[in-house]
């Protein structure tokens, strides 16, 4: 799958990151274990939202939805711990944790209804290792636990970014089209998200910018008469019919957008909403 199709998760500046650790289940005892072992179940997700409140564009767009279902992790040392944690961060979440809503449920006896539940704002991603260590080796050392070697936990990471309303469209109406042209598409890209992002991934998201389009390249911009054929379809910006008779602007890629509608979306993105070709930008 092209990097293109990948939607950037580092590339806009609101967000926040709400992060949730529970545990499920009562503890338990196996025998063959020397060692006391945390379960985790694992689940991180990132989901784009306009950044206009206003807007009647409510619908979302998923960037990102991967699960690690349970992973061992060893807890006689704390400090070993940590390690584990912190390059489990390095490895599979692509995105720093600042920012971070925290929040805990777990069980104080085995009653089921004997829960806490807290939350808090971290600012760093070692104080959220700190908070994950802190949390499960209190649950270890519960009364209700004594004994006990085998300790399931679910951890849930959720990046929720705001993007510009007309992005947020493009991105909504780049999947349609691709859904409706092709029926592998929408499986390839459940998988494509549903893994971690290798680091040639990360570097092409940190490093393209959307930048405004030059003005020598808008002008080279082709003009096209809308005729019964290409009428049929609407522009992806505004998402209103392509009428015909009236004038359009064809990109180098073949598709048609209104005139006005591309020129404002050219003042902010290099690329074509539709298939992500790249127009030369600004420095």
């Amino acid at each position: 799958m092209s990097l293109t199709w990948l939607p950037p998760l580092n590339s806009h500046d609101q967000y926040e990151i709400n992060v949730k650790i529970v545990q499920p289940g009562e503890a338990e005892c196996y025998g063959s274990y020397v060692n006391s072992w945390f379960w985790m179940n694992l689940k991180v997700s990132v989901n784009f939202f306009s950044d206009n409140q206003k807007g009647n564009n409510t619908r979302s767009f998923l960037g990102l939805s991967m699960d690690v279902n349970e992973f061992p992790l060893p807890c006689h040392s704390t400090s070993f711990f940590k390690e584990m944690v912190a390059e489990l961060h390095n490895s599979l979440i692509p995105f720093q944790l600042n920012k971070v809503k925290w929040s805990e449920r777990h069980f104080n006896s085995n009653k089921t209804d004997d829960v806490s539940e807290s939350c808090c704002t971290l600012s760093e991603d070692t104080d959220l290792v700190d908070k994950i260590c802190e949390f499960l080796f209190r649950m270890r050392e519960q009364p209700h636990n004594a004994g006990k070697n085998s300790f399931p936990f679910d951890l849930e990471i959720e990046k929720i970014v705001k993007m510009p309303d007309q992005e947020l469209k493009a991105w909504n109406f780049w999947y349609d089209e691709k859904k409706r042209s092709d029926p592998n598409f929408e499986q390839d890209f459940l998988q494509a998200i549903s893994r971690p992002r290798i680091e040639e991934e990360l570097i092409y998201e940190t490093t393209v910018e959307f930048k405004g389009v030059m003005k020598s390249s808008i002008g080279a911009l082709e003009v096209v008469n809308l005729d019964d054929l290409n009428s049929r379809n609407s522009c992806l910006i505004c998402l209103e019919n392509l009428v015909t008779g009236l004038q359009a602007i064809q990109l180098p890629c073949s598709h048609i957008f209104h005139e006005d509608c591309i020129m404002r979306w050219f003042k902010q993105n290099h690329m074509c909403p539709l298939c992500r070709l790249c127009c030369p930008h600004f420095d």
